[in-house]
């Protein structure tokens, strides 16, 4: 199973561009008043990763550090260091296993 994964790409924290937010509003029917808001949006959730493609093709994509990672897992993580994110899948893990 394929999954596309949101995250941020850089430094800086996780934040939707304000474009991305009214879209979403507007095509799922939500209010979020701000990306703040947003956060409690599954990263794999397809209207969100679909619209950020789309930003993310257009000539504004200079003005987000967002990025689309595809997983072969439906099961995943993100870790974060100073606002640069990862996406963590499990086999990305070196478990320590117990003998």
């Amino acid at each position: 199973m394929r999954t596309k994964v949101v995250y941020n790409g850089d430094y800086g924290g996780y934040s939707i561009p304000e474009e991305v937010r009214i879209k979403y509003n507007e095509i799922a029917g939500t209010n979020y008043k701000n990306f703040w808001n947003m956060e409690e949006i599954p990263r794999h959730d397809k209207l969100l990763v679909q619209l950020v493609e789309e930003f993310l093709q257009s000539d504004k994509k200079d003005q987000t550090d967002l990025a689309i990672l595809e997983i072969d897992s439906n099961r995943y993580i993100i870790n974060e260091y100073d606002g640069w994110e990862s996406v963590v899948e499990p086999n990305d893990i070196d478990w320590i296993e117990v003998e």
